[in-house]
């Protein structure tokens, strides 16, 4: 077995000096040039980036800001000139376009976050694989899009998933990933979308479905009043108008269709779990509509009680929320018990309720104290009126 000896060090001194001195040098330069690239990026003048290509210090593969960003990141994220986009992507042997900044955003999750739809359609007629790949935050662009409310963006990329044969639909909708990516589609009122998910990947979002109702109760649309039906077929030409009537339609068949899933795959004795919370939000919001249809699809729903032990009216008249507290009130079945219904944890009626300061965002559209006034005596008067003589003097425990 031979002896290994290390190699005599040949250079001088001087000669490593020269050496660290060009290394130096060429750091330098480099640095130089990445500034003076992502300058000429911002420029969107495509002879500028040209130019500082030309000295080959720095290429369009390189990362170039402190975040791990090229030039195309820059120029995906800062421009709309579809002639300078064009011209980044296609100048030399860039193909396939797959590079990722520092927390793994391609190309097409910067063009997805910052709403660029034209730049997303050059990427994917490039690469249809940006479709699927997902950052360091495990968020496809199509997640990305839908997060930053870019809704054109959104149902492009949306069409173009589902429109490419050889891409695993699973990799956009397993586990929790998928559950964001419903709640989203459900804030941003994409109901539609939703339907087809859950119709699609049930399996996937039953584990879910409780979070699901929440987001929907959170902001479930109104339907128009008598007055916005009347009007609604002359104002169809406006959108807001189409739009809110359709929207409360959709939501309506959208909580059908999860009320469904609830009774076809789950047992009886745990529906409880999976719509309590719902109602609960759905009585804070006002949803007086959600209300009663979660009570049509499960009439065991209107005994459910918070943490603090407050049941659907109790909740109602904490929270202002006149719709549900009149909704209850219509209910002949229930609203004899509910008017001698048993105190809270702290010993409250009804009225004891009525008479706390409502929540600031139930008085924040009255203008000035003493309307805000008049309408919480309002409130309390109304609440008085349905409760028992016994509970106008009764006590709390707080006597």
């Amino acid at each position: 077995m031979g002896v290994f000896t290390v190699p005599p060090f040949t250079m001088t001194m001087s000669e490593l000096s020269a050496k660290m001195k060009d290394i130096f040098e060429n750091e330098r330069f480099q640095q130089r040039a990445k500034g003076a690239l992502y300058t000429a990026t911002l420029s969107q003048e495509i002879w500028r980036v040209e130019s500082v290509l030309n000295k080959s210090f720095v290429t369009l593969r390189d990362k170039i800001t402190i975040n791990g960003n090229t030039a195309l990141h820059v120029a995906v994220g800062t421009s709309k000139n579809k002639e300078f986009l064009e011209k980044m992507l296609n100048h030399g042997d860039l193909q396939p376009l797959d590079m990722v900044n520092s927390e793994g955003s391609t190309l097409l999750h910067i063009a997805a976050i910052v709403g660029n739809t034209k730049v997303a359609k050059m990427l994917i007629e490039n690469n249809r694989d940006l479709l699927v790949t997902k950052d360091n935050a495990n968020q496809t662009p199509l997640a990305r899009a839908l997060s930053n409310m870019h809704k054109d963006t959104y149902l492009y990329l949306w069409n173009s998933f589902f429109s490419t044969p050889d891409v695993e639909a699973g990799v956009l909708f397993d586990s929790t990933d998928g559950c964001k990516l419903l709640v989203n589609l459900i804030s941003s009122k994409d109901y539609g979308s939703a339907m087809y998910l859950i119709h699609h990947h049930k399996e996937t979002f039953l584990r879910h479905i409780d979070t699901m109702l929440i987001a929907i109760a959170q902001d479930f649309p109104p339907k128009l009043n008598f007055w916005e039906r009347t009007i609604h077929k002359s104002l169809l030409k406006y959108r807001f108008v189409e739009g809110n009537h359709t929207a409360y339609w959709l939501a309506k068949m959208l909580l059908k269709q999860i009320c469904s899933l609830i009774k076809e795959e789950i047992p009886s004795e745990s529906h409880h779990g999976y719509y309590k919370n719902a109602i609960l939000e759905a009585a804070r919001q006002n949803a007086d509509k959600l209300v009663k249809i979660i009570v049509s699809e499960f009439p065991n729903a209107i005994w459910s009680t918070n943490e603090e032990g407050h049941n659907i009216i109790q909740y109602a008249v904490i929270n202002r929320s006149e719709r549900v507290y009149n909704l209850v009130y219509q209910m002949s079945e229930h609203k004899n018990i509910y008017r001698t219904i048993q105190e809270d944890t702290s010993g409250n009626n009804l009225l004891h309720l009525a008479a706390r300061l409502a929540p600031p965002e139930k008085l924040d559209h009255i203008s000035g104290a003493a309307l805000r006034i008049q309408h919480e005596l309002q409130w309390f008067k109304e609440v008085e009126r349905f409760v028992c003589p016994l509970n106008i003097i009764q006590k709390n425990k707080n006597r």
